[in-house]
């Protein structure tokens, strides 16, 4: 006699996820595809803890103020419920700032590579007029990685992916860097 049992398959195609990644946005950007959906024609909804940062209409974000909230995405399908928390930064124009890489690493679209654990890497301000400011209190905070400043460069001993939020002191600036582990 031979049995066969039945059993649901739990499989990497049934479940259901959503995915997207912490943002930086200058006032008055908008962004397309700021998220994604494992599976299609999935029920999407935003709860946004701060709607005078930005606003969300027809899967399109929109900077309208500088500061800082988080964003949940929750997706809805057969029954079943995924959502993800993101952190928005939105700045002025006012100021802007460059990623120039020094040692182990590549800046690119906001994020920073690092090809080892140890990095260095370099950043500019510049004001509303694009002149490079050369005296500036600029202060960071990363929860996942140790950064020190060596002269005029960041020094980032990293084990996971993370991200740094740098605040120039004195004004209304801040702006997020994604570190990527890529060793």
């Amino acid at each position: 006699m031979i049995f066969f049992f039945l059993l649901p398959q739990n499989s990497e195609e049934n479940i259901l996820r959503v995915y997207a990644n912490d943002l930086s946005l200058l006032v008055g950007e908008k962004i397309e595809n700021f998220y994604t959906v494992s599976k299609k024609d999935t029920f999407i909804k935003f709860e946004i803890e701060n709607e005078n940062v930005i606003k969300i209409e027809d899967d399109c974000m929109y900077a309208l103020d500088a500061g800082k909230t988080n964003v949940t995405i929750i997706a809805e399908k057969d029954g079943k419920q995924a959502k993800t928390i993101i952190n928005v930064l939105v700045f002025n124009n006012d100021y802007c700032y460059s990623v120039i890489t020094v040692d182990n690493c590549e800046f690119s679209e906001n994020t920073l590579f690092c090809f080892s654990n140890i990095c260095q890497f370099r950043v500019e301000i510049y004001d509303k007029n694009n002149n490079l400011m050369t005296d500036y209190d600029l202060s960071y905070n990363c929860d996942k990685a140790k950064i020190t400043k060596e002269f005029l460069n960041y020094k980032i001993e990293v084990e996971e992916d993370c991200q740094i939020l740098f605040t120039l002191q004195d004004v209304d600036f801040d702006f997020l860097i994604n570190v990527v582990i890529s060793f």
